[in-house]
């Protein structure tokens, strides 16, 4: 039920910022990176996470980070050209056996909700906070071959019907608790 993560224009936009799956299954996505504002070497689940494409278009604010912008249904954006976005972060969750969600936490509650894929009008995969067309269930496994790069990249294999890949680079390692 779709591939990797990647950007698209939706609504108005005239530059890609809305975080989306792909709809072909064999796509890996964009890496994302993701990091802690602890400054660890080892991410837990529960952690705030920021999370970011390592690479982005040329329209859009760098650094790029995900965030989730206030309109219904709480679209998962690129910020720096929202205004109206939610203050928060993102964490891991583990889901089950061994899969994993990610969720959005904000600042101004106490609730988290789960990041989940929305497919509007014209076919596309927005990725959400909420559930509207299903979650988002995803694993990690090592992205690259080689191991003596300085950053630990992993992929996230979305979960929903089949085994989906979804390429992320992580400045830390993820550690099971």
């Amino acid at each position: 039920m779709g591939g990797g993560l990647g950007l698209a224009r939706s609504g108005y936009e005239t530059c890609p910022l809305s975080v989306v799956q792909d709809s072909n299954e064999l796509s890996n996505g964009i890496p994302v990176e993701i990091s802690s504002p602890y400054r660890i070497n080892i991410i837990k689940e529960g952690y705030a996470l920021t999370l970011r494409f390592v690479a982005v278009p040329l329209c859009a604010v760098t650094p790029s980070r995900w965030t989730v912008v206030k309109d219904a249904p709480h679209p998962v954006k690129l910020n720096g050209l929202y205004e109206n976005t939610l203050s928060g972060s993102f964490t891991i969750e583990k889901y089950e056996d061994r899969d994993y969600k990610l969720k959005f936490c904000g600042r101004e509650s106490d609730t988290c909700a789960d990041i989940g894929v929305y497919v509007d009008e014209n076919g596309v995969r927005q990725l959400v906070m909420g559930e509207a067309n299903g979650q988002l269930l995803v694993k990690f496994k090592n992205a690259t071959p080689s191991s003596s790069t300085s950053i630990n990249q992993v992929q996230l294999l979305p979960q929903k019907r089949k085994v989906n890949s979804l390429n992320l680079q992580a400045s830390s390692s993820l550690q099971e608790i």
